[in-house]
């Protein structure tokens, strides 16, 4: 077997566990990168009107948006759900979501559920005419491409060390057939 015919199953194997899946995070990372706005306006006194807007792709994408009339209150509402501990066990938990209340009833966005107090400041205060809250996601697009980063090096590393080693091999066979040895 030639030098060529033996790189071609290491390179695709180094391919599929290490340049893919980097690549498939990083695809994730900037998909999520983002963020989910609330931008509310005081129309009357007494009433508030709200646009939630979602962007993907670094914040590119305008991945849709939705009105939200008469907004009332918002609360934090919490229900089971299963989640999974850091040993992969499921369990049950106590999960919480924000719920902005309006005048046609719940609504459920991904937004953060410390906003319930800014949101409920703002409808009591009456003082100011417009109040924005986001839920940026570029702490986890950081962490997720942060991760692809080390896992391509750790994979580099790998595969720099397995060339050095086939290198000592050859070189401790070539040596045993110089002197004779088999």
């Amino acid at each position: 077997m030639t030098t060529g015919q033996n790189l071609k199953p290491k390179l695709s194997l180094w391919l599929v566990i290490f340049i893919i899946p980097a690549g498939l995070m990083v695809l994730l990372a900037a998909y999520v990168a983002g963020g989910t706005t609330l931008n509310c306006q005081r129309v009357e006194s007494t009433q508030v009107n709200c646009t939630v807007s979602n962007r993907r792709w670094l914040g590119l994408v305008d991945a849709g948006s939705q009105a939200v009339t008469d907004l009332k209150y918002a609360r934090i509402e919490s229900h089971d759900c299963d989640t999974t501990d850091s040993k992969g066990n499921r369990r049950r938990s106590t999960c919480r979501n924000l719920v902005l209340d309006t005048g046609t009833g719940p609504a459920y966005f991904d937004l953060l559920i410390e906003s319930a107090d800014t949101i409920n400041t703002f409808l009591a205060a009456n003082t100011s005419p417009t109040l924005t809250v986001q839920n940026n996601r570029w702490v986890f697009s950081i962490a997720v491409g942060v991760f692809a980063l080390a896992w391509l090096d750790f994979g580099w590393l790998t595969k720099r060390q397995m060339a050095q080693a086939r290198a000592r091999y050859s070189q401790g066979q070539s040596g045993r057939h110089a002197n004779g040895r088999s």
